[in-house]
């Protein structure tokens, strides 16, 4: 889930950025439609499962999703109407808030009290290690993906141009506003296919993370009220 989550949103201001050409500011404020998702949904399966005592189901529910929500990513476009990029936000989002903190219910459910600290722990380790690799691993496909795709495109304008590659490293909405409009639009759809590939790159991982989630043992339900005798003093 790490890998995904991290792979997946650091990914999407960029799109937002260089392909739509919106400020740094105004692509952060477009993802609230993920973060609603996440925390409505973070709420709402922890006041199901304070109620039943069941988690099973929201990873799996979750996973799933989350895989949806991907593969919808991979089909953007420079042209995507708005309303549909915020639907998908807002699904990935419901996947992901099914998941974050279930998991972390799920895995202190499975050890014994005194192991809780250190399983808690361990969920945040590793969901920090998968979304290290995440980043580091989809980043480099996008590098490698996106230097062709610029070559391939560029040079199919009219009068060629070669742009420095600094130049194409440090690109800005305001600096891609600044070039002329077909080098703009072969930069923007050289940026989005590239995006939609790391989009599916991410797709094969969501997948197992489903397949993983539908092996989540059937424990008994997380019980209510427990009261734990705590020693007092020191011996």
């Amino acid at each position: 889930m790490g890998f995904v989550m991290f792979g997946s949103i650091v990914f999407l201001p960029v799109y937002l950025q260089i392909v739509r050409g919106v400020n740094p500011t105004s692509s952060g404020l477009r993802l609230l439609p993920m973060m609603v998702g996440i925390v409505a949904t973070s709420i709402g399966s922890g006041q199901i499962i304070a109620r039943t005592g069941h988690y099973r189901k929201f990873p799996i529910v979750g996973t799933l999703l989350m895989l949806l929500g991907l593969i919808l990513f991979s089909l953007l476009s420079p042209t995507t109407n708005y309303a549909w990029i915020y639907i998908f936000m807002f699904l990935f989002g419901i996947g992901l808030g099914c998941i974050l903190q279930v998991l972390i219910i799920a895995t202190q459910n499975a050890v014994p009290r005194t192991e809780i600290g250190a399983a808690t722990s361990g969920v945040t380790f590793f969901r920090s290690i998968g979304g290290s690799f995440g980043t580091a691993i989809f980043g480099a496909i996008f590098s490698n993906i996106l230097v062709g795709d610029l070559r391939r495109n560029l040079a199919q304008l009219p009068h060629h141009v070669t742009i420095p590659t600094s130049h194409l490293s440090s690109l800005t909405p305001q600096i891609l506003r600044t070039l002329p409009v077909l080098e703009r639009n072969a930069i923007t759809t050289a940026y989005s296919s590239s995006l939609d590939i790391v989009f599916r790159a991410c797709i094969p991982v969501a997948i197992i993370a489903f397949m993983l989630a539908l092996l989540l043992p059937k424990r008994p339900p997380i019980a209510h009220h427990e009261t734990v005798e705590m020693p007092i003093g020191i011996e």
